[in-house]
């Protein structure tokens, strides 16, 4: 069976704490319980499912900053007021990953706004307990299915398409990808579905780099260090697709 994340609105303000590292499937140990069940340790099996929700509601504020230790990139951190802010700007989409008892990671969709006509992945951030789980791939599949971008066949929206992460360096068969589902209760905001997104990345961050670029995400512009001089370092690259 596989992890299923519900994608839902954001709460911030409630202090619901992360979840120990023995609750994430990356977290894995010999008394894990077969076919989805918990074992005494209280861990969550392999192959349990887990949701995706849409983020923005006062129960979530210290899982959401939790989700932000260590999270690396050129947004830095955010914190609660941050948070709070995002979830209740019309023009945001800010969602957290639900796993029923604790926050897998979240994510935040920005309108288009001015000639771009894309809907900016402004941060994605994957709980430090299930990172290297699989959980990035199958959110940024998600947003690719919210965002409404056509596969590279342009018949269909690319997230659609499900997969086993590959195999372990060390040969051992792939763990199940975990599967995101939308919260049917959030009411989509008209701008989502705009067929293009984009982002800005870190040029030394070469994880997100590479979640990105299996997603078919290409690089279309670098933004220079000094403004206006295109030989000076590369400060941030700017990817997209559709």
């Amino acid at each position: 069976m596989t992890v299923l994340l519900t994608l839902r609105p954001a709460r911030p303000g409630d202090g619901r704490t992360p979840p120990p590292v023995a609750r994430g499937p990356a977290a894995r140990d010999d008394t894990a319980a077969p076919d989805g069940a918990t074992a005494p340790d209280g861990s969550v099996a392999p192959d349990s499912t887990v949701a995706l929700h849409y983020a923005a509601a006062p129960d979530d504020s210290a899982a959401l900053d939790a989700c932000d230790a260590g999270a690396t990139g050129v947004l830095g951190r955010t914190g609660p007021a941050w948070h709070a802010r995002t979830a209740a700007d019309p023009d945001r989409a800010h969602l957290v990953l639900d796993d029923g008892r604790a926050l897998a990671g979240y994510l935040v969709l920005a309108a288009p706004r001015g000639p771009e006509r894309g809907v900016e992945l402004h941060r994605l951030v994957i709980a430090p307990p299930w990172r290297g789980a699989g959980v990035g791939r199958a959110l940024l599949r998600a947003v690719l299915d919210l965002t409404a971008v056509p596969d590279r066949t342009g018949s269909r929206p690319a997230g659609s398409s499900t997969g086993a992460r590959p195999a372990t360096g060390n040969g051992a068969p792939p763990a199940p990808a975990p599967d995101v589902v939308v919260d049917p209760a959030w009411t989509t905001p008209g701008w989502l579905p705009a067929g293009r997104l984009w982002l800005e990345v870190d040029p030394g961050n070469g994880p997100a780099l590479a979640l990105y670029r299996s997603a078919g995400l290409v690089v279309e512009a670098r933004l220079p260090t000094v403004p206006g001089d295109p030989d000076s370092a590369t400060r941030r690259l700017v990817l997209s697709r559709g």
